[in-house]
């Protein structure tokens, strides 16, 4: 499904739920992937460690922006998220650790 999507170049996947006023949004940089999930009016980032340290990461293929690296994910786990997201949506919420964005 995603064998298209070449390591080198940056790419943004995402998922909508228009009926429940759900997106998910995966950018990818190289090996690593950043997701923002907009629900109820909030954007979620994941929360997979407690590194306080940054990361510099590619967003739309245009910006790179600093991001802790509690946030970012291996490309591997991006693309489990999407693959989640297109069978269940809110499952993709519910299965992963998220946390309000505050950056």
């Amino acid at each position: 499904m995603f064998h298209g999507l070449d390591r080198a170049e940056p790419a943004t996947l995402s998922c909508e739920d228009h009926d429940n006023d759900r997106s998910l949004i995966v950018s990818f940089d190289g090996d690593y992937a950043f997701a923002e999930y907009l629900y109820d009016n909030t954007s979620y980032v994941l929360d997979v460690s407690d590194k306080e340290e940054t990361v510099g990461i590619c967003i739309d293929g245009i910006d790179v922006i600093e991001r802790l690296k509690s946030n970012v994910v291996s490309r591997q786990q991006g693309l489990e998220l999407v693959r989640r997201a297109l069978a269940d949506m809110a499952g993709a919420f519910s299965s992963f650790h998220w946390v309000p964005d505050n950056g």
